[in-house]
C-alpha cells in the first residue's frame, strides 16, 4: 500500500514538471509563423518610411505633424510589445528535460527579437526628429530660391492699352477713294470677304441713321453685328468693306458707292457725313 502511494506522488510530480515544461515552452515558442509574418511587416514599414523620408519636402508643413505623431504612436506601441516580451522572456524557467535544447533555442530567439525591436524603436524616434527637420530645411531652401528668383526678375511694365474710339481712331486709307474707285476695290476682294470684329461695347452707340444709305433695317442689323459707332466703319480694310456690302439687308451696294468709310470718319470727328 505504502508503494502504491509513493507511486502515485511521483506519477504526480511528473505531471506537474510535464506542465510546467509544456507552460514556459507555450511562454518562448511564440508562434514562429506569426513572429515572421509580423517581422516582414516590420521590414515593409521600414523600406516605405525610408522612401518616404528619400521623398524630402512632401513632409513639410501639416504633413510633419501628422508623421511625427505616428511615429509617436507607433513608438509607443512597440516599447509596450518589447517590454512584454521582456517579461516572458525573463519569467521562462529552464526545465532540466531532454528539450532543454529547444527551450534554449526559442529563447535565443525572443531575446534576438528583443534586440530588434529595441533598435527599431531608436531608428524611429531618431527618424521622428530627423524628418520634420529635414523637410523644413527644404522648405525653407526652396522658399530661398523662389524669393531670390522673385528678386532677380525685373516686373515688366506693361502699357495700358487705351480702347479705340471716335476720338483716338486711325481712319482707313479707303476714306480717299471715290466711290468709283472704292467699288472697284471692293468687288475685287468679294472673294476674300470677311466680317469685321465686334466692339466689346456698347454704352452710348452713335446714332448710325445719319450715314447715307442707312435706314432702321440697316441700322438694326449693324447692332446686331456688334456695329456701333462711326470709328469702326470708319477703320475698315477693303475685306471688312466687302463683306459689309455683301450682308447688308438692303442696299448694299451703297456701302461703296457712297463711300461709307469717308462718312463715318467725318462723323466720327463731328463733321457732316459729307463735309
Amino acid at each position: 500500500m505504502y508503494l502504491l502511494s509513493q507511486n502515485w506522488i511521483f506519477f504526480l510530480l511528473a505531471a506537474l514538471i510535464g506542465g510546467l515544461i509544456a507552460w514556459a515552452l507555450g511562454l518562448c515558442n511564440c508562434d514562429k509563423s506569426s513572429l515572421e509574418a509580423e517581422l516582414n511587416g516590420v521590414r515593409t514599414e521600414r523600406d516605405d518610411l525610408a522612401a518616404r523620408l528619400a521623398a524630402g519636402v512632401g513632409g513639410a508643413g501639416a504633413g510633419a505633424v501628422g508623421a511625427s505623431a505616428a511615429y509617436d504612436r507607433k513608438i509607443a506601441s512597440l516599447e509596450a510589445e518589447l517590454a512584454e516580451a521582456r517579461v516572458k522572456a525573463s519569467a521562462a524557467p529552464v526545465a532540466a528535460t531532454s528539450d532543454n535544447a529547444q527551450n534554449a533555442e526559442d529563447i535565443a530567439a525572443m531575446k534576438w527579437r528583443n534586440r530588434y525591436l529595441e533598435a527599431r524603436v531608436k531608428f524611429l524616434e531618431d527618424q521622428n526628429t530627423a524628418a520634420p527637420l529635414a523637410a523644413g530645411l527644404a522648405g525653407a531652401a526652396i522658399g530661398a530660391a523662389v524669393t531670390k528668383k522673385a528678386k532677380a526678375a525685373p516686373k515688366k511694365v506693361v502699357a495700358k492699352e487705351e480702347p479705340v474710339s471716335n476720338d483716338n481712331f486711325t481712319p482707313s486709307s479707303l476714306a480717299n477713294l471715290s466711290g468709283d474707285e472704292l467699288e472697284a476695290a471692293t468687288l475685287a476682294a468679294a472673294a476674300t470677304a470677311k466680317a469685321p470684329p465686334r466692339s466689346r461695347r456698347r454704352a452710348n452707340p452713335d446714332d448710325l441713321l445719319l450715314i447715307d444709305g442707312v435706314g432702321p433695317k440697316n441700322n438694326a442689323w449693324l447692332n446686331e453685328q456688334g456695329i456701333y459707332y462711326f470709328h469702326q466703319i470708319a477703320t475698315m480694310d477693303i475685306n471688312q468693306v466687302a463683306w459689309l456690302a455683301e450682308n447688308l439687308p438692303t442696299f448694299g451696294s451703297r456701302v461703296y458707292r457712297e463711300n461709307w468709310v469717308a462718312q463715318c470718319t467725318n462723323l466720327a470727328r463731328g463733321l457732316p457725313a459729307r463735309g
